[in-house]
C-alpha cells in the first residue's frame, strides 16, 4: 500500500525541452516516478510507502533532473 505522494510541475520554454528532459529521465523512474507533458510543463508524480523513502526518491529525481537540464542547455 503506496501511504504517501508528491507532485511536482516543472514548466520550460517549450513543449520539447519539456519531453526532452522526460525522455532523459525515464530509465531512472521505473517504479519511483511517473511523468507526464501538459503543455511546456513536465508533471511528476512521486509515490512511497513512508516520509524517508518519499525523500529519497525525490532527492535521488531532482539529482537527475539537474543533470537533464544542464545537459538539454549546454552546461
Amino acid at each position: 500500500m503506496v501511504g504517501l505522494t508528491c507532485t511536482l510541475k516543472v514548466d520550460y520554454h517549450d513543449p520539447r525541452e519539456a519531453e526532452a528532459v522526460a525522455r532523459s529521465l525515464e530509465p531512472d523512474n521505473q517504479g519511483y516516478i511517473q511523468t507526464e507533458i501538459s503543455g511546456r510543463s513536465l508533471l511528476c508524480f512521486a509515490r512511497a510507502e513512508n516520509p524517508l523513502s518519499l525523500l529519497h526518491t525525490l532527492d535521488d529525481f531532482l539529482a537527475c533532473l539537474i543533470v537533464a537540464e544542464e545537459t538539454l542547455s549546454g552546461k
